[in-house]
C-alpha cells in the first residue's frame, strides 16, 4: 500500500501522481544501490543514503559511509561475483518520510582453495526509513534482516548461472547480450 498526504493543490489526481513519482524515485535508489554492490561501485551504493545515515547489516552497525567502505572491501576480497535481486517493495509514504520494506535475494560466488567455487544465496529484507530533503529522497536508517541462507558447490548452481556476466561478474547497465 502506498499512502501520501494531499498535494498543495488538493487535487486527487495531483496527489496520486505525486505518490507514483515518490515511489518510483525510491525504487530507483534501491536499484542503484544493489547495482553498485554488484559492480563494486561505492558511489552508486552511497547514492541511496542521505548524509549521516546509519546502516545495520547485523555484522556491521554504524554510519552508512563506513558500511559501504566495509561492504566494498568484503565483496572484493571474498567473492568472485555477486548478484542482488530486489523483490517487492512495500512503500508507505507520509509526506516527506517513507517506511519501505524490500525483499532481496543475494547470490555470492566464492572462490575456494581447491575445487569449484561455492555459491551462497541469502534471502531477506531491507527495512528502510527514507526522508525527502531538498526535494530528494534518501535513506536515513537501514536495517538488513536475513531470513534464510543456503550454500553449495557451484556445480549445483551452474544451470542457473550461464552466460558472460555469470563468468566475469562485470555486467553493466545497458549491456544487451543475445542469448543471455
Amino acid at each position: 500500500m502506498v499512502e501520501a498526504t494531499a498535494s498543495p493543490r488538493g487535487s486527487d489526481l495531483d496527489a496520486r501522481l505525486r505518490r507514483l513519482e515518490d515511489a518510483a524515485a525510491i525504487r530507483e535508489l534501491l536499484a542503484g544501490y544493489v547495482r553498485g554492490a554488484d559492480q563494486r561501485d561505492p558511489a552508486a551504493m552511497l547514492s541511496l543514503y542521505h548524509d549521516g545515515a546509519t546502516d545495520d547489516h547485523g555484522t556491521f552497525r554504524g554510519l552508512a559511509t563506513d558500511y559501504v567502505a566495509h561492504a566494498q572491501l568484503s565483496l572484493a576480497s571474498h567473492y568472485r561475483a555477486t548478484q542482488h535481486v530486489l523483490g517487492a517493495s512495500d512503500i508507505v509514504l507520509n509526506g516527506d518520510r517513507a517506511h519501505v520494506r524490500t525483499h532481496v535475494i543475494a547470490v555470492h560466488r566464492k572462490p575456494t582453495d581447491e575445487g569449484p567455487d561455492t555459491v551462497q544465496v541469502v534471502g531477506g529484507s531491507y527495512f528502510d526509513e527514507f526522508e525527502r530533503r531538498n526535494g530528494c529522497w534518501g535513506v536515513v536508517r537501514r536495517q538488513f534482516q536475513p531470513t534464510w541462507q543456503t550454500e553449495g558447490p557451484e556445480s549445483d548452481w551452474m544451470p542457473l548461472m550461464q552466460g558472460p556476466a555469470a563468468v566475469d561478474g562485470q555486467g553493466r547497465p545497458g549491456d544487451v547480450r543475445p542469448g543471455v
